[in-house]
């Protein structure tokens, strides 16, 4: 994993953005990774089958209200961008003040000779999205918990039975265990042994070398060049921790009492 501080003035803007996509990325799947294994708890994964459930309505929905408040944003742009261009200057501008006004975030001020008829077009939106759009969310919502309610528990025993279905038989057969325990991102080489799944035999063969491959990997290289790595910048590490201390501590008493700790455990709380 990569990973740099403000100090590492020498990547470039570029690549620093890069390399938050990435570490972004890699935080996402992590955590719902993990937030995976809760689907195996009878109550949590009630819970969470049905906010799962209840996203997948929304976004229906979302869909629903995108198309009418694009419909709404034509119309207050043909009306009113000449008016008043800072909110309806174009159909973006139109869309994002539509969109603010259904959060109750909108004024009527500022259209002079045309303020009667768009504030009363701006009523009608506030009354569709407010009112109207928004209990029919809650409907669905309503509906949609209802719903797991009754079917929450079948749902966790489908998860849990393939849970236990794809593990089980990866333990009880060795060559198929191949492709699925392997951990991220070691796993992507199991992609290897797909051609070899075609014949029972030669798959069996190509499992036992791949195990064997993976377990050097593993175990030997990557622990070692880690372990390497770790050396190298463990007394650079040691070293910048002293020019840390001087330059944060404040007072010449507490720069000698924490470089003489630092100098007694620093290299023991490193290792």
């Amino acid at each position: 994993m990569i990973a740099y501080t403000p100090n590492h003035w020498y990547l470039n803007q570029e690549y620093k953005d890069y390399v938050d996509y990435y570490m972004l990325l890699v935080m996402i799947t992590s955590w719902a990774r993990f937030f995976i294994y809760f689907l195996l708890e009878k109550a949590i994964s009630k819970l969470l089958l049905t906010l799962v459930e209840m996203v997948g309505d929304t976004l229906s929905f979302l869909l629903l209200i995108g198309c009418y408040i694009l419909v709404q944003a034509s119309i207050f742009t043909t009306l009113y961008q000449d008016q008043l261009p800072a909110n309806y200057g174009s159909m973006i501008l139109s869309f994002r003040t539509l969109f603010d006004a259904g959060l109750a975030v909108y004024s009527y001020k500022g259209m002079e000779s045309e303020e009667v008829v768009h504030s009363s077009l701006l009523v009608l939106h506030v009354f569709l999205t407010n009112v109207l759009l928004l209990n029919y969310l809650i409907a669905i919502l309503s509906t949609t918990y209802e719903n797991m309610q009754q079917s929450g528990i079948f749902k966790y025993k489908v998860n849990l039975y393939q849970y236990c279905e794809r593990y089980m038989r990866a333990f009880d057969e060795g060559e198929i265990g191949e492709m699925i325990l392997h951990p991220p991102p070691m796993s992507v080489f199991s992609a290897m042994l797909l051609p070899f799944s075609i014949h029972p035999k030669l798959f069996k063969r190509a499992s036992k070398v791949f195990s064997y491959l993976m377990y050097w990997c593993e175990n030997i290289v990557l622990m070692n060049a880690f372990l390497l790595y770790e050396l190298l910048i463990l007394f650079i590490t040691y070293f910048k921790v002293y020019l840390n201390i001087l330059r944060a501590s404040e007072g010449l008493f507490t720069k000698i009492f924490y470089v003489g700790v630092w100098m007694v455990l620093g290299l023991g709380i490193l290792f």
